[in-house]
Formats: structure tokens, C-alpha cells, sequence
């Protein structure tokens, strides 16, 4: 198997007392909720709600893992993609043993930092297989993510390089077909792609 390198951004009134209304209120109340960005499961709504991709905070902190060269930082995401087409939908895994899709994590489109790049952006050393994630129609797959950075090193000073903290947002590769273990026929980017999420480290 060929080995690839890739790098992939007034409460509602009681409904005893007017029975024929309950279903009205109740839908009210749900309306509500979702602009209110709660959701029965705790899951961050509004803007996470657009995408078929979620994650499950708005917020997280990465913590200081020890190491020879010193920290990286590392923190959980756990999303949930939700296949809202009627055929199935492929993403690209690495390598065909792994139970987890690739991803990217590019900084959001409201960064104003140009400069420099993502530090929690994978660089994935792939093989090539015929074994791709498969999401069944109107199916949801979750997935538990260990994100950790910075995973680029300057070549000279061997600085590291990226940002650790401010507004990321996380990108599958989603297509409705595949091709050795890798998603084509991609959906467009606001179908694969998250809200926006804050990242800051542990000081």
C-alpha cells in the first residue's frame, strides 16, 4: 500500500387550561428554545444547528500534555454528523483500521489573524484502501475526537508554528461517493463544516 501525506476549516400557560392549545404552546416553547440555542440534549444550537456537522460545546480548554520539547495542548471534541440526504455519505479515513474520520481544523473565517495558521491542523500520513466512513441515509454518526497541537515544527528553528488559541471551526471530508478510502464528490464546505468554536490553553 502507497503511503500519502495530506494536510486537510412569560413561561406558557398550563395546558389543563386550554387543552386544544397544548400543541400550539408547546411548538412556541420549542421555537423558543432554538433561538435560545438549547436543545433537549444540551447541544449548542444556532449557527452549530446549519450544518449537518456539530460539536458539542461553543467553548473548550486545552491542557498542557508534557513532553520532551515541552507543551502541546490537547483537548476533546465530540461531534455528531447528521446524513440528511436519502443515499449515503462517505468520509475519508486515514487508514482502513481507523475508527475515526480525518479532519481539519482551520482557524474561522472571522480570524483576523493572517499570518499564521491553524496549530491543531493534522498533517496525516495515509495509505490507500477501500474502506471509507459510511453514514447511512437520515442516519447521525458521533465520533470522539483527541485534538492536539501544534503538530507544525519550522524546519530550521524547530519553533513550533500555529495558533493555539481564538475561533476555529472543524471540517470533515464528506462526499457522495469515495475513492481508495477518500471522500469525493465532496458536499459543499457549509455542509461539512462546524460552527464556530473558542479555543484557550490552560495557563
Amino acid at each position: 500500500m502507497s503511503t500519502q501525506t495530506r494536510r486537510t476549516n412569560s413561561e406558557p400557560p398550563h395546558a389543563t387550561k386550554r387543552p386544544r392549545d397544548g400543541n400550539r404552546w408547546i411548538s412556541q416553547l420549542s421555537a423558543t428554545l432554538l433561538v435560545l440555542g438549547v436543545t433537549s440534549g444540551g447541544w449548542p444550537c444556532g449557527a452549530q444547528l446549519a450544518s449537518p456537522l456539530r460539536v458539542d460545546q461553543t467553548e473548550y480548554r486545552a491542557a498542557c500534555l508534557k513532553g520532551r520539547g515541552g507543551c502541546s495542548y490537547g483537548f476533546t471534541l465530540v461531534t455528531r454528523y447528521e446524513n440528511r440526504t436519502a443515499g449515503p455519505l462517505y468520509l475519508s479515513r486515514c487508514r482502513p483500521e481507523d475508527r475515526t474520520p480525518m479532519y481539519s481544523i482551520p482557524l474561522s473565517d472571522d480570524s483576523t489573524n493572517i499570518t499564521e495558521g491553524s496549530a491543531y491542523d493534522r498533517v496525516w500520513a495515509c495509505v490507500g484502501h477501500e474502506s471509507p466512513i459510511v453514514i447511512a441515509p437520515r442516519a447521525t454518526r458521533v465520533d470522539t475526537l483527541r485534538i492536539e497541537g501544534p503538530n507544525i515544527f519550522d524546519g530550521n528553528t524547530k519553533a513550533p508554528e500555529g495558533m493555539l488559541e481564538g475561533d476555529f471551526r472543524l471540517v470533515y471530508e464528506v462526499g457522495t461517493c469515495h475513492r481508495e478510502g477518500e471522500a469525493k464528490c465532496l458536499l459543499p464546505l457549509e455542509e461539512r463544516s462546524s460552527g464556530v468554536f473558542r479555543v484557550t490553553i490552560e495557563r
